[in-house]
């Protein structure tokens, strides 16, 4: 049976809201669904064992009212089919999505190198499929921006070409070099798809596409997460004003939302015929944790670009963190973002140190700037940052090339920008409320500039300056002494739940133990012994998370910095304690990962409404795979010291 119903008190409180079939002979209760939707609907699927009741069964629906505006609707329960049931509350069709979505992706990261191999056969292969990915969606948004029709023909042509230039790259072998190339990394991305997804598969909180809300709860998060598949809908299917409630599509940059339309095109409104049409929403969820963890090969592949002691510990450090798995199944576009941004510090190690050596790896970064961009807003400032450390490492003779992939990005970025100022112009809410702390629905004409003065004024320099310090504060404050309110509330009883609150919020804590290479990477620094790739990460991270702290009007917790900066932090802090001869890092990273496990894993699964079995053993095996293709990395082949030493003598 399907129980449509909204809920905004929260989860993992006393005296929550319930939502329970119960048995009129026996008075045996059953949870239909416990999971909080911020008073926006949803359908929880129920499948009710045979022997739970002999005679007839209620639904009771009890509101607590955990806030003034906290509300419990029920509507009308139905029936639904058994394959209805399994489809959006089972385990083997959001598999097959993921696949599918995999597949989908991957046949344009091939097509992509095929097309740049075409021009400069000296392009990083890697690179060139990573930025054809993004290249993709983008043109995907250009046709919505014309036709909805347009847009999902868009998606097949894409994809039918992508197979012909495959079968093509194959036939010649240039793929095949590729694959043997890259396939460590591609398969840990399969990996990790399949393992989140089968974890999210294994606790069911009868949440659907809003599982992901408060499957950590008191931990939760509001509909940051459903915008760009509702966004993703629309473009496909409707041409004229984008809104999902108050907000305006160019609310948010679009990368993650139109790369979304192409598989909810290819196969999932398809299935949607046969089961309903509710399962495009939560079968979108699951296609974005395929698109998200694109992040996760390019830490892979950035691993063999550098020179680590501990290579499989290296890539172990940096994803298995809160920060890598809250972020990975959320569907927003930050982790998407952060992996552009260090897909293009990869593509500045790929340069050859020979002068002589045509430098075209350079051509890639602007591109990979401006998805970083489009994927989330926030990266500007991560690649503001990045362009200011990184800048010592370019030549004068590289301005041909960075001209050539400058005026690529510009075109990558065309057609955001005709949008945001034809289209839809005025979608500022989330930058006046990160400058303002005015979302400004009902005054969206109103430049945010005037706004943030407005603000600032109102504020006065010393309410300012003690709102700085308490930002910076929290930002380091590892104790979690700080009280954190609605969506990221630690105040309710659950001890573990609260750390899962304070690890998704306080950067010290968020990344887990390559927090503790930070600090020493830097006093090696001042000693003069350190890897000037690290340092300049450090430099390049605190930069932007400085900027962004100093910038905004809002309290700096983690998800309103740019994750870029933040994931160049845990990379630079994993390569320095992978260096380590000595075997503590090994020690506190077994340490911490016991804690993350109970905390981020065993405590959801212990509170789960239905436990799943199948699932979560899918995952146990796929996380094993992953930690294969991990071990399998190949070492790096390029003496990045050599980088910063020819660069330093050529800029002299």
């Amino acid at each position: 049976m399907a129980v449509p119903f909204q809920r905004g008190g929260n989860r993992g409180y006393v005296n929550a809201d319930e939502i329970n079939l119960e048995c009129k002979a026996s008075g045996r209760r059953l949870i239909v669904s416990s999971l909080q939707t911020f008073d926006e609907w949803s359908v929880a699927y129920v499948s009710v064992p045979a022997s739970f009741c002999a005679s007839e069964v209620s639904l009771i629906a009890v509101s607590n009212a955990a806030a003034p505006d906290s509300y419990l609707g029920i509507a009308t329960p139905f029936e639904v089919s058994r394959a209805t049931y399994l489809a959006n509350s089972g385990f083997g069709v959001k598999q097959m999505i993921v696949a599918a979505t995999m597949l989908v992706l991957l046949v344009i990261f091939f097509a992509s190198h095929v097309i740049v191999a075409g021009f400069r056969k000296d392009v990083d292969a890697f690179g060139a499929g990573m930025i054809g990915v993004g290249i993709a969606g983008m043109i995907v948004f250009s046709a919505a921006a014309i036709n909805p029709v347009l847009a999902r023909a868009t998606g097949v042509a894409i994809l039918a070409s992508s197979i012909w230039l495959c079968a093509w790259g194959f036939a010649k072998g240039d793929l095949r070099t590729v694959w043997n190339q890259h396939r460590t990394a591609l398969t840990l991305w399969l990996a990790a798809a399949m393992c989140l997804t089968s974890f999210v598969a294994g606790i069911d909180n009868g949440g659907g596409r809003w599982a992901v809300n408060a499957m950590f709860s008191p931990l939760s998060w509001s509909t940051d997460n459903e915008n760009p598949i509702v966004f993703a809908q629309a473009l496909a299917h409707s041409y004229g004003p984008m809104l999902a409630g108050p907000w305006f599509l160019d609310d948010r940059t679009p990368l993650l939302t139109v790369l979304l339309i192409i598989p909810q095109t290819l196969f999932i409104e398809p299935i949607a015929e046969l089961v309903g049409s509710d399962f495009v929403y939560n079968a979108d969820g699951i296609a974005g944790i395929a698109i998200l963890t694109m992040w996760i090969p390019v830490v892979a592949w950035f691993a063999t670009k550098i020179e680590v002691r501990h290579r499989t510990f290296f890539v172990a450090l940096v994803l298995l963190s809160p920060f890598a798995l809250f972020n990975t199944l959320y569907i927003w576009g930050k982790m998407l973002g952060a992996g552009y941004i260090l897909l293009a510090v990869g593509l500045m190690l790929s340069v050859p140190v020979d002068p002589d050596r045509p430098r075209s790896n350079l051509s890639l970064i602007p591109s990979a700037l401006a998805l970083s961009y489009l994927a989330h807003s926030g990266n500007a400032i991560a690649a503001i940052a990045f362009l200011i450390v990184f800048f010592p490492v370019l030549r004068v003779r590289d301005w041909r090339i960075l001209l050539v992939g400058t005026l690529l990005a510009l075109a990558v970025m065309a057609p955001w920008q005709i949008w945001t100022t034809f289209v839809q112009p005025h979608g500022n809410a989330l930058t006046r409320f990160q400058l303002a702390n005015d979302v400004g629905f009902d005054h969206r004409a109103k430049s945010v500039l005037t706004s943030m003065l407005e603000t600032l004024r109102a504020t006065g320099w010393g309410k300012w300056f003690q709102m700085k310090r308490f930002s910076f504060h929290l930002l380091g404050d590892v104790p979690g002494n700080v009280v954190l309110y609605r969506p990221i509330d630690n105040r309710s009883p659950s001890w573990l739940g609260n750390q899962r609150a304070k690890d998704f919020a306080v950067l010290a804590r968020t990344v887990g133990i390559p927090m503790l290479g930070v600090l020493p990477a830097l006093v090696a620094w001042i000693r003069g012994k350190a890897d000037p790739l690290v340092t300049r990460l450090i430099w390049c991270g605190f930069l932007g998370i400085v900027a962004m702290t100093l910038l905004i009007i809002q309290i700096a917790v983690v998800h309103h910095m740019a994750y870029g900066s933040v994931i160049l932090l845990a990379i630079a802090g994993s390569m320095y304690l992978a260096n380590r001869a000595s075997v503590w890092p090994k020690a506190l990273f077994i340490a911490y990962c016991l804690y993350g496990g109970i905390t981020w894993i065993v405590d959801p699964i212990t509170h789960a409404d239905h436990l799943h079995v199948a699932p979560l053993i899918y995952c146990a095996l796929w996380g094993i795979v992953g930690a294969y293709a991990a071990m399998c990395l190949p070492a790096c082949k390029v003496n990045h010291q050599r980088l910063w030493e020819t660069s330093r003598g050529a800029y002299a």
